[in-house]
């Protein structure tokens, strides 16, 4: 905080922090959560308190970030040594590949996990989306994707009355977990079930964009839709100005913070490739296994 030259409860910094997931050594964390906020001032309530998921036997660790300035300090605890790094993580300006290796170098594997979630609260994402990416433990241009997809079934499927809603994520990629945590679709209540496709079953694809399938079930009238969406990465990729097929991580944060920019006012990379209605019975087939979805639907070609 000193150094950083930070004054508990003032505006303008976060913390973050795999406290109470983490045991190095067996060593518990959750009381790191008490100390963080008794120190900073920051609070879940203030939106500027942090968490990302990480195995049990990780170390345990608390960074800052200053928003003025992107100057950020990680603490890393491994259960006997204490280390300290500090680096300069602003999204503001250009990253380069070489500046993401000297990052990266400073602060070690949970790098990208560190940058791109400050970076998400220093870019005011949505409070929503920063919970999917303490569950996925990064932010990315994927699970903004999910966050994209999620917005698109919301408006204009989703509803509080007498339907029960599931999605079928095939093919699964990082989306997947925003909506399980933005819609509570999740394995354990039989709401969400992971498909995977083989090389094969991609190419006989009619639309190589397919996202996922959702499935809404009228219970009562043993009726109900299943819902194919598409996700346009090209579009997306356009909308920011960079190229496609990248594995950059320095273009995966820029790619990641020109989506950000258009939370509010989405354009049409989420559509429908298509609806069809079926009995109660056959969405029951759609997600048995050893079943392609899309073939029972009708998405490929012969």
């Amino acid at each position: 905080m000193l150094d950083l030259k930070l004054k508990r409860e003032q505006a303008g910094f976060a913390v973050l922090t795999n406290a109470g997931y983490v045991a190095p050594r067996g060593l518990p964390t959750h009381w790191a959560v008490d100390v963080i906020q008794e120190v900073t001032g920051a609070t879940l309530g203030k939106g500027n308190l942090l968490f990302f998921h990480k195995p049990m036997d990780c170390p345990l660790k608390v960074a800052l970030m200053k928003r003025e300035d992107g100057q950020m300090i990680c603490l890393t605890f491994d259960g006997e040594v204490l280390a300290r790094v500090k680096v300069n993580i602003s999204p503001n300006g250009f990253l380069s590949d070489d500046k993401w290796t000297e990052i990266e170098n400073a602060l070690g594997t949970d790098a990208f996990s560190l940058v791109s979630i400050l970076w998400g609260w220093a870019l005011e994402a949505p409070w929503g989306l920063l919970k999917a990416a303490e569950f996925h433990n990064h932010l990315c241009p994927g699970l903004v994707a999910g966050y994209f997809l999620v917005d698109f079934i919301r408006k204009r499927y989703w509803s509080s009355g007498g339907e029960s809603f599931a999605f079928i994520a095939c093919p699964p990629w990082c989306k997947d977990d925003a909506i399980q945590i933005l819609l509570d679709l999740t394995p354990g209540k039989k709401s969400f079930y992971v498909v995977e496709l083989s090389e094969a079953q991609r190419r006989s694809l009619i639309d190589p964009n397919v996202a996922g399938i959702l499935l809404i079930s009228d219970k009562e009238r043993r009726r109900g839709k299943a819902v194919i969406l598409k996700f346009d990465w090209q579009k997306a990729y356009d909308l920011v100005g960079l190229r496609p097929g990248s594995k950059s991580i320095a273009d995966r944060l820029r790619l990641m913070k020109g989506l950000l920019a258009h939370l509010s006012d989405p354009p049409e990379m989420v559509s429908v490739i298509k609806e069809v209605e079926l009995s109660g019975d056959v969405l029951k087939e759609l997600i048995e296994a050893g079943v392609n979805p899309y073939e029972r639907l009708g998405l490929v070609s012969r």
